[in-house]
């Protein structure tokens, strides 16, 4: 019975099930195995095992371990048992010992490099040997940069990104379908290789917590038992430096999105509707989420009452109905949102952009991008050149540089002719569109404004505080009662006091 590469550590293994029930069937008398480990690395099962043997009339026979049937042998023999179970062990210690010596030594180890890079392995002999490491594949290189800029220029959600993606014929790497998921897409925005820093050692192999059916057929083929996860402390990683695909100041504007979409994702409630929800602190410096009161009543309530087990709760401010905050934020929001003066002046940076700024920047990709592939071009010609490059793999590579430089010739040419051509339209047309939309502006349109104007809002019973990015012109009184706070030279962060219209009554309605 030939266990073909299975772990020993796994009882459940194809040759190993079919010795047992062939022992059930009393197809033999006697079995014998190299030593006990080739039954089990675990002390247990092979005890399990050998027992169940005998059972069924089937005499153990180990080569290699003590066999006997007094006491003292059964003893030494299961000191035998347990040094298979330890050596294991030691193995798999010295190989990820030797692992973690060459990290720690500047060797990128042979492994699937992530999407957008390719691994060029060891080369050379000697004095002349290089390291394994990871080039850039331009083409995958280029699909990672339109996301991330899909993602913080064109602020799609991964649903978006995912519908482009399709839209434009991009296909995962090794995927069966020619669709991407949500899962691999997120874990690509939030790999920090891409920003140069690339880590090894960050989980660990474990058994699964909840392992089901469907699970276990698909790592059925795998050999191993441990099919699960789990990530190490930060602490432990080690960075091994590559060649930086995206900037870090843009991967941590995409990191910024990703938790904001995350906290205020509509499936966290599907059930009511909350305009402000992941948006409101209470005055004791907790959030405020949306419950469900009596009445079908919805109210804003501090996350200290609603959980604060195992803790005690430290604060007693009431609720604020939903109904009230959310009505008065948005009016003062249409307010700002119908001020013609404002719309002008944003209309007419609006166009500004669109009329060059825009265009000049994607020229100035399409040249930057132009001008690595050359570079590129220049070191496969050294390589070429001081052998340590095939004539095939340069000829090969050489084709695809061509066929790059051609494609961006392409673009650079609608770039440049774009940027000749002039936006048909006027300030006073886009203002005119803008006061017309405002009244039809669907509850989803609502959330989404909210979320571009205000950072949070501090609410108890009687006042709510508004700390955004709205801009409200030379009139400082635009439906509010403003107050400036100049943290940004670029941006004025203003704090807006609303306080509900009839005094008597309170936000608690």
């Amino acid at each position: 019975y030939l266990d073909d590469g299975w772990s020993g550590a796994i009882l459940e293994r194809p040759a190993l099930d079919k010795l047992r029930q062939d022992a059930k069937d009393h197809k033999f008398k006697i079995l014998y195995t190299f030593d006990k480990g080739r039954l089990s690395r675990k002390y247990l099962h092979q005890e399990i095992i050998i027992e169940e043997l005998l059972k069924n009339g089937v005499e153990f026979i180990s080569l290699h371990d003590i066999n006997g049937a007094t006491p003292e042998e059964k003893v030494m023999g299961g000191v035998m048992g347990l040094f298979h179970e330890y050596e294991r062990t030691k193995i798999a210690e010295r190989f990820r010992l030797a692992k973690l010596s060459k990290v720690r030594r500047g060797k990128l180890l042979g492994y699937n490099p992530p999407y957008g890079y390719d691994y060029m392995p060891i080369q050379g002999k000697g004095a002349s040997k290089t390291n394994g490491k990871f080039v850039i594949n331009e083409t995958e290189a280029e699909v990672i940069q339109m996301v991330f800029n899909w993602v913080t220029v064109d602020k799609l959600s991964l649903r978006q990104v995912r519908m482009r993606l399709y839209e434009n014929g991009i296909a995962p790497r090794k995927a069966k379908k020619n669709t991407w998921t949500t899962g691999p897409l997120r874990r690509l925005l939030s790999n920090e290789t891409y920003i140069g820093h690339h880590y090894y050692y960050k989980s660990e192999a474990c058994l699964p917590k909840n392992p089901s059916a469907r699970t276990s057929k698909r790592y059925a083929n795998r050999h191993t038992n441990k099919t699960s996860r789990i990530q190490r402390p930060r602490d432990e990683w080690i960075m091994i430096e590559v060649p930086k695909i995206i900037e870090p100041e843009q991967f941590n504007a995409v990191q910024k999105v990703l938790d904001f979409n995350t906290k205020h994702s509509r499936r966290n409630n599907k059930k009511n509707r909350y305009l402000l929800v992941g948006l409101l602190k209470c005055s004791c410096g907790h959030s405020r989420t949306g419950d469900p009161g009596a009445n079908g009543n919805l109210y804003y309530r501090c996350t200290n009452r609603l959980h604060r087990f195992p803790l005690e709760r430290t604060c007693f401010e009431g609720g604020v109905s939903a109904t009230i905050l959310d009505a008065l934020i948005w009016e003062k929001m249409q307010q700002l949102l119908s001020n013609p003066e404002l719309i002008n002046k944003q209309a007419e940076r609006w166009l500004k952009k669109q009329r060059g700024a825009g265009k000049v920047s994607r020229l100035h990709d399409i040249e930057t991008k132009l001008s690595k592939l050359n570079e590129e071009e220049k070191r496969y010609a050294s390589a070429y050149g001081k052998g340590i490059m095939s004539a095939d793999l340069f000829n090969e590579r050489m084709v695809d540089v061509k066929k790059r430089k051609s494609q961006l010739d392409n673009k650079m040419k609608e770039a440049s002719k774009e940027l000749s051509e002039k936006t048909q339209i006027s300030t006073k047309d886009l203002a005119e569109k803008t006061l017309k939309n405002i009244k039809y502006l669907d509850f989803e349109d609502k959330v989404a404004i909210i979320r571009q104007a205000i950072d949070k809002i501090v609410v108890n019973k009687k006042e709510a505080i508004v700390y955004g990015y709205i801009p409200i012109g030379t009139d400082r009184k635009v439906g509010l009662d403003a107050k400036y706070w100049n943290s940004r030279p670029s941006k004025r962060r203003q704090i807006y006091p609303i306080q509900c219209p009839n005094r008597r009554n309170s936000l608690s309605g």
